[in-house]
């Protein structure tokens, strides 16, 4: 039968060692994610310049939207999956300010198809 000292020493060493496995399963968790991510991120548009075209990727929605956001959603899978052409006002690397008639719109650069 250990002491309580012992058992506690015993208790502690465990106790790391289980700190140090999931720390290592965390990293591999994290190495998947980043893998999957950027398996499924689209690059950013090259040769996006201002004054340029784009067409905006719609959202796909079954159900109510907010009516601020009527616009820029899908409503039917018959429906088109972009509005576009518009015109390029000014973008950075993450997010693409469009002229859509006299309103200017801000969309993820990764909405943006080129024309």
């Amino acid at each position: 039968m250990p002491t309580p000292a012992q058992f506690h020493l015993q208790w502690r060493n465990e106790l790391r060692a289980r700190a140090m496995q999931a720390a290592k399963q965390i990293g591999k968790a994290q190495e998947r994610f980043k893998r999957n991510c950027d398996a499924t991120t689209r690059p950013a548009i090259p040769n996006l310049q201002v004054g340029g075209h784009v067409f905006v990727r719609l959202e796909r929605t079954d159900g109510k939207v907010p009516e601020e956001k009527k616009g820029r959603r899908r409503r039917h899978k018959l429906a088109p999956i972009a509005t576009g052409p518009h015109e390029v006002v000014e973008f950075n690397e993450d997010n693409v300010l469009i002229k859509r008639g006299i309103e200017e719109l801000k969309w993820s650069v990764f909405r943006a198809i080129e024309w």
